[in-house]
């Protein structure tokens, strides 16, 4: 099964924050696999090494929090996107998309991998593509609010 994170923490606060991802961290004890606990609060501290500052966490097995001063008391693991926020993912209409290196604005989308671009560069004004084969290499920009796609884990 795939599995989608973020290596950046600020890029996973700012999605949760402005989209609505919800996100996981994986947590073990002494070699024990407690699974993976849903994220409920995040704080990055932007000045130092990107750890995340402070985060709590839970499942039906146990709550966790930690962090503080001491970079060795804090999270410094992928922050994994939770199944549910999967969709978000998916292109939609207004979108705009990196495809084959260039930026389109979605028109139109039957399916992740059908979907009609409008491309706005100076070159190709107004021309209208559908790229039905083409994957999506990914969103740039959704609401006029910078996105950033996680990466991929198999």
């Amino acid at each position: 099964m795939t599995e989608y994170y973020y290596k950046d923490t600020l890029a996973a606060a700012y999605m949760a924050r402005e989209f609505g991802v919800n996100l996981q961290i994986p947590h073990s004890y002494e070699d024990e696999d407690y699974g993976m606990l849903n994220v409920t609060a995040l704080q990055v501290d932007t000045s130092d090494d990107g750890t995340v500052h402070y985060i709590e966490a839970s499942n039906i097995h146990s709550d966790f929090a930690f962090g503080g001063n001491d970079p060795d008391d804090r999270y410094s693991g992928n922050i994994y996107i939770h199944p549910d926020s999967y969709d978000i993912f998916k292109p939609q209409v207004g979108d705009w998309v990196k495809v084959d290196g260039y930026m389109l604005y979605v028109k139109a989308c039957e399916s992740v991998t059908k979907c009609s671009y409008v491309n706005l560069s100076r070159s190709f004004r107004g021309k209208e593509s559908a790229y039905n084969t083409h994957a999506i290499d990914r969103i740039v920009e959704r609401n006029g609010e910078a996105f950033f796609m996680p990466m991929e884990e198999k």
